[in-house]
C-alpha cells in the first residue's frame, strides 16, 4: 500500500502508491479541532468617572477568541448617549463564531473628547460565560483626543 515509510520522533509519514502525502500521529487518530460555535454575545461597557471620562466619539470594537477567530470591528452605539462619565452601557446582540474571548481592541475616533474606559465585558448567551477585558492601570484605559486603539486581555469570570 506504502511505497515508502520514516518514523520523525513521533510523527508518521508515508508515501502512497499514488504518490499522496500521509502524516499523523504513531498510535493515535488525528483529533478534528473544535467546531465553532456561533453564539450571541452582549457587549458591557463601564466609562470612568473622572471628569474627562466622557466622550460622544464614535467606539469600534473586535473581539479576538482564543483560537485565531475573531469577529469584525463593531460600531458600539445603541439609542442613548453612550461613554458618558460613570455611564454603564450595553451593545448587542452581536452573533460571532468565537471560542472564547482572549483579546479585544477598541478604537476611538478623533470625532469626539477624551475618554476613559475602566472595563469591558463580553457576554456569551449561548455558554453562559463572562469574559472580563480590563486595562492594567488606570491610565492604560485612558483614550485621548484623536484617533486612539488600544488592545486589552480578557479573562473568564
Amino acid at each position: 500500500m506504502y511505497g515508502a515509510s520514516k518514523l520523525l520522533g513521533r510523527i508518521v509519514v508515508a508515501v502512497a502508491a499514488t504518490g499522496a502525502l500521509l502524516w499523523g500521529s504513531v498510535g493515535t487518530a488525528a483529533a478534528a479541532p473544535a467546531p465553532l460555535v456561533q453564539s450571541r454575545f452582549n457587549v458591557y461597557v463601564q466609562t470612568g468617572i473622572q471628569s474627562y471620562a466622557g466622550t460622544d466619539a464614535t467606539i469600534h470594537l473586535k473581539v479576538f477568541g482564543c483560537d485565531n477567530t475573531s469577529s469584525p470591528y463593531v460600531n458600539l452605539d445603541n439609542s442613548e448617549d453612550n461613554f458618558e462619565t460613570g455611564k454603564f452601557d450595553r451593545f448587542g446582540p452581536f452573533y460571532w463564531d468565537l471560542n472564547g474571548v482572549c483579546q479585544i481592541s477598541l478604537v476611538k475616533y478623533a470625532n469626539g473628547s477624551d475618554w476613559q474606559m475602566v472595563y469591558t465585558d463580553i457576554y456569551d448567551t449561548v455558554t453562559g460565560q463572562m469574559y472580563r477585558c480590563q486595562p492594567v492601570s488606570v491610565s492604560d484605559g485612558y483614550f485621548s483626543s484623536g484617533r486612539v486603539a488600544k488592545y486589552f486581555g480578557c479573562r473568564s469570570l
